[in-house]
Protein backbone atom coordinates (compact mmCIF):
# COMPACT_ATOMS: atom_id res chain seq x y z
CA UNK A 1 0.00 0.00 0.00
CA UNK A 2 2.74 2.11 0.48
CA UNK A 3 3.81 1.84 -3.01
CA UNK A 4 0.54 2.99 -3.80
CA UNK A 5 0.20 5.97 -1.72
CA UNK A 6 3.73 6.99 -3.15
CA UNK A 7 2.30 6.95 -6.48
CA UNK A 8 -0.49 8.49 -5.67
CA UNK A 9 1.53 11.05 -3.97
CA UNK A 10 3.84 11.60 -6.97
CA UNK A 11 1.03 11.78 -9.54
CA UNK A 12 -0.81 13.90 -7.29
CA UNK A 13 2.98 15.98 -7.61
CA UNK A 14 3.10 15.71 -11.16
CA UNK A 15 0.28 16.80 -11.80
CA UNK A 16 0.55 20.43 -9.68
CA UNK A 17 3.82 20.25 -11.10
CA UNK A 18 2.31 20.22 -14.52
CA UNK A 19 -0.43 22.51 -13.68
CA UNK A 20 1.87 24.64 -12.50
CA UNK A 21 4.28 24.24 -15.71
CA UNK A 22 1.33 24.91 -17.78
CA UNK A 23 -0.25 27.98 -16.25
CA UNK A 24 3.61 29.60 -16.22
CA UNK A 25 3.36 28.60 -20.16
CA UNK A 26 0.01 30.54 -20.27
CA UNK A 27 1.81 33.35 -18.34
CA UNK A 28 4.81 33.38 -20.64
CA UNK A 29 3.07 33.15 -23.43
CA UNK A 30 0.66 36.14 -22.33
CA UNK A 31 2.81 38.36 -21.09
CA UNK A 32 5.07 37.48 -24.38
CA UNK A 33 1.88 38.78 -26.32
CA UNK A 34 1.51 41.86 -24.44
CA UNK A 35 5.50 42.67 -24.66
CA UNK A 36 4.66 42.12 -28.93
CA UNK A 37 1.52 44.44 -28.72
CA UNK A 38 3.42 47.22 -26.68
CA UNK A 39 5.96 46.87 -29.06
CA UNK A 40 3.80 47.01 -32.18
CA UNK A 41 1.97 50.21 -30.50
CA UNK A 42 5.08 51.52 -29.52
CA UNK A 43 6.03 51.33 -33.38
CA UNK A 44 2.68 52.33 -34.46
CA UNK A 45 3.02 55.39 -32.34
CA UNK A 46 6.58 56.45 -33.47
CA UNK A 47 5.25 55.72 -37.32
CA UNK A 48 2.45 58.44 -35.56
CA UNK A 49 4.16 60.61 -34.55
CA UNK A 50 6.79 61.18 -37.23
CA UNK A 51 3.62 61.60 -39.75
CA UNK A 52 2.70 64.20 -37.69
CA UNK A 53 5.76 65.90 -37.47
CA UNK A 54 5.75 65.42 -41.15
CA UNK A 55 2.75 66.97 -41.57
CA UNK A 56 3.56 69.91 -39.48
CA UNK A 57 6.05 70.20 -41.77
CA UNK A 58 4.10 70.75 -44.64
CA UNK A 59 2.04 73.03 -43.46
CA UNK A 60 4.21 74.95 -42.30
CA UNK A 61 5.73 74.97 -46.25
CA UNK A 62 1.85 75.51 -47.17
CA UNK A 63 1.69 78.39 -45.34
CA UNK A 64 5.29 79.84 -46.52
CA UNK A 65 3.68 79.27 -50.29
CA UNK A 66 0.79 81.16 -49.65
CA UNK A 67 1.86 84.13 -48.05
CA UNK A 68 4.96 84.34 -51.07
CA UNK A 69 1.61 84.06 -53.54
CA UNK A 70 0.01 86.92 -51.92
CA UNK A 71 3.10 88.87 -51.64
CA UNK A 72 3.90 88.41 -55.30
CA UNK A 73 0.10 88.44 -56.15
CA UNK A 74 0.34 92.05 -54.38
CA UNK A 75 3.88 93.16 -56.11
CA UNK A 76 2.37 92.02 -59.27
CA UNK A 77 -0.91 94.06 -59.15
CA UNK A 78 1.33 96.82 -57.94
CA UNK A 79 3.04 96.54 -60.85
CA UNK A 80 0.39 96.35 -62.69
CA UNK A 81 -1.54 99.56 -61.72
CA UNK A 82 1.99 101.16 -62.46
CA UNK A 83 2.17 99.84 -65.53
CA UNK A 84 -1.51 100.89 -66.33
CA UNK A 85 -0.77 104.95 -64.57
CA UNK A 86 1.95 105.08 -66.91
CA UNK A 87 0.12 103.96 -69.92
CA UNK A 88 -2.41 106.45 -69.45
CA UNK A 89 0.11 109.38 -68.75
CA UNK A 90 1.82 108.32 -71.81
CA UNK A 91 -1.61 108.08 -74.22
CA UNK A 92 -2.44 111.43 -72.91
CA UNK A 93 0.85 113.33 -73.78
CA UNK A 94 0.10 111.32 -77.03
CA UNK A 95 -3.11 112.62 -77.94
CA UNK A 96 -1.91 116.21 -76.59
CA UNK A 97 1.20 116.20 -79.28
CA UNK A 98 -1.23 114.93 -82.31
CA UNK A 99 -3.40 117.76 -81.16
CA UNK A 100 -0.53 120.36 -81.21
CA UNK A 101 1.11 118.24 -84.80
CA UNK A 102 -2.31 118.80 -86.55
CA UNK A 103 -2.70 122.80 -85.29
CA UNK A 104 0.58 122.73 -86.89
CA UNK A 105 -0.29 120.79 -90.04
CA UNK A 106 -3.45 123.63 -90.62
CA UNK A 107 -1.13 127.03 -89.93
CA UNK A 108 0.86 125.30 -92.51
CA UNK A 109 -1.71 124.69 -94.86
CA UNK A 110 -3.25 128.34 -94.47
CA UNK A 111 0.13 129.24 -94.61
CA UNK A 112 0.92 128.02 -97.84
CA UNK A 113 -2.72 128.54 -99.31
CA UNK A 114 -1.95 132.18 -98.45
CA UNK A 115 1.52 132.01 -100.17
CA UNK A 116 0.06 130.40 -103.09
CA UNK A 117 -2.76 133.38 -103.28
CA UNK A 118 -0.22 135.87 -103.01
CA UNK A 119 2.17 134.37 -105.54
CA UNK A 120 -0.94 133.81 -108.11
CA UNK A 121 -1.87 137.69 -107.22
CA UNK A 122 1.83 138.80 -107.89
CA UNK A 123 2.39 137.05 -111.19
CA UNK A 124 -1.49 138.35 -112.38
CA UNK A 125 0.20 141.80 -111.50
CA UNK A 126 2.92 141.37 -114.23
Amino acid sequence: MSLYLSALNFAHTFSDSSTLVRDRQIIISSTFKLVLQDSAEQRHETALSLKESQLCELETQLEMLRQQAQSQDAQTSSELMAACESDKIAASRAMTQNKQLKEQLEELETAIVQLVRDNFIFNESF
